[in-house]
């Protein structure tokens, strides 16, 4: 066996080989180019069996050396940085230390696994979709910042600053000056054929607006960067409202996908999330534990002589972690077991965001043990046997 540590970059990338022993058999360079990569799959082919370590999940070299299904392992790149022990980067180091930390096997790396093609897909457009998602709440933030700064009347008076109401309100409405300038009529034209079905909140919006306040010193400085992030918010909004349904469409395509769906909580946008973000490859996680710490729900715990402390787990895959965080939170709402677990980790007084992921930590392991059986989720067997359990502790 021989195992193999790729530093990559954008022009190059460092290779390292080890022997079982940990000697180096080979360390060169290859360009990122079809060339270097049918010249790295040349030299593994003289060295199988081989293992290979890489940081990343996805690229083209990845993409590559999944094709002609070689054995890859992934490492998160702080696991290599917290190993390097020193502050300065050396890319030819680097190879080395993800191919030694292979052949020790270290817990930090993991077995990529490669999903269907059609999870690929998917994973790639939930990507971009949680990127959107994470963009609309920054300029969210953005314009609910600038609001407070000249027309604070605004802030909160709708459900969701993002939404098309708000966008469109804001844009006819930019200042308070303009509500003051607008007779009532006026104003309340603005809702009719909007689906606004409050129509007793409007009088109470008009009066809102048209209070005294404080004047903003460069009212005209705030009104055009209010309204370049609603643009930015309008155009968030325009491509993500299809994306989701696509997202949708090709989880539906899937044909577990109604096995996934069948867990509380999963909806329409959590199950493809989860999809993408775990895979179908049923070999990718070995135990529980290793989904868990992926998912980044467990902790971690350090524990010296007698003290032992446990600290919240960095390395993991984010955006999973948050997908199950969603789908705990979501959880609560369709499951009586979930919304039992959840009070009783705040009765222990854990902030709510230590308590979501507790609770996608035991769905992680529901999840795990169902998903190796093909099982479908059976909410009466669940809570039958979580009152078994409790019954057998007292």
């Amino acid at each position: 066996m021989h195992f193999v540590g790729i530093d990559w970059a954008d022009q190059t990338h460092d290779i390292c080989v080890l022997s079982e022993s940990g000697d180096v058999v080979s360390h060169f360079k290859i360009e990122h180019s079809p060339e270097g990569f049918h010249h790295l799959d040349g030299v593994l082919h003289k060295l199988t069996p081989v293992k290979i370590s890489i940081e990343r999940p996805d690229g083209l070299l990845v993409d590559f050396l999944e094709e002609r299904h070689w054995d890859l392992y992934l490492v998160p790149p702080r696991a290599t940085a917290a190993r390097r022990g020193r502050r300065s980067k050396n890319d030819k180091r680097d190879a080395r230390l993800l191919a030694n930390m292979l052949r020790t096997g270290d817990q930090d790396c993991r077995p990529m696994g490669r999903s269907s093609e059609l999870v690929i897909h998917l994973k790639h457009k939930v990507r971009l979709l949680d990127k959107l998602h994470n963009d609309r709440q920054r300029y969210q933030n953005r314009l609910v910042h600038t609001l407070k700064l000249y027309y604070p009347a605004m802030v909160g008076m709708f459900s969701h600053a993002h939404g098309p109401l708000t966008l469109a309100f804001l844009q006819r409405f930019p200042d308070p000056q303009t509500v003051k300038e607008t007779s009532f009529e006026d104003f309340a034209a603005f809702f009719d054929g909007r689906n606004y079905n409050s129509k007793d909140k409007i009088p109470g919006f008009y009066e809102r607006l048209r209070a005294p306040t404080p004047a903003a010193a460069d009212v005209d400085g705030c009104r055009f960067t209010m309204l370049t992030y609603v643009k930015f918010l309008e155009l968030v909004n325009e491509q993500g409202l299809p994306l989701e349904k696509e997202v949708n469409r090709i989880f539906q395509q899937h044909p577990e996908a109604d096995w996934w769906s069948r867990f509380p909580g999963v909806g329409a946008l959590t199950g493809p999330r989860l999809m993408a973000y775990i895979g179908d490859n049923r070999e990718r996680f070995p135990s529980y534990q290793v989904l868990q710490a992926t998912a980044g729900t467990v902790p971690i715990t350090q524990q010296s002589g007698q003290r032992s402390k446990v600290l919240f787990r960095n390395e993991c895959s984010k955006p999973l972690r948050k997908a199950v965080t969603d789908w705990a939170k979501n959880s609560i709402r369709e499951s009586a077991w979930a919304k039992a677990y959840y009070a009783q980790q705040r009765s222990y007084g854990h902030d709510y965001h230590r308590c979501y992921r507790a609770l996608g930590n035991h769905w992680m392991r529901i999840f795990w043990t169902l998903w190796k059986s093909g099982a479908y989720y059976d909410a009466e067997r669940h809570e039958r046997d979580s009152r078994l359990l409790r019954d057998q502790a007292l």
